[in-house]
């Protein structure tokens, strides 16, 4: 599905029975919410483990690195799991900056 503000975000079932949410363009404060909300509402609605890969995104700022780990705090005091599948330079400079890749990824962001 296109987003309103620059962003696309895809939502397919992955191999190991995760929803898989894919984003491309660029995340900011003007799109951060809705990468958000797409999580949130992929957890309720499918109840499965939320895999986002963000190796298509362009931009990645400290609005999109809130609104991720916002959705992942939430859907995980629900039951659930959000981890980062895959991450671009932008967003791998962001993590890395601020040592969020282990916790977003389970590992570093580029590994």
């Amino acid at each position: 599905m296109p987003g309103n503000g620059g962003i696309i975000i895809a939502v397919t079932s992955g191999t190991g029975g995760e929803v898989v949410i894919d984003v491309a363009g660029g995340v900011d404060c003007g799109t951060a919410a809705e990468l958000g909300d797409c999580i949130e509402e992929r957890w309720r609605d499918e109840r499965r483990p939320v895999a986002v890969n963000l190796e298509r995104v362009t931009f990645f700022d400290a609005a999109a690195l809130g609104a991720l780990i916002g959705a992942r705090s939430r859907v995980a005091s629900d039951g659930g799991r959000v981890r980062v599948v895959g991450a671009s330079r932008a967003v791998r400079r962001l993590l890395d900056v601020t040592h969020t890749a282990g916790i977003l990824c389970g590992e570093r962001a580029d590994g």
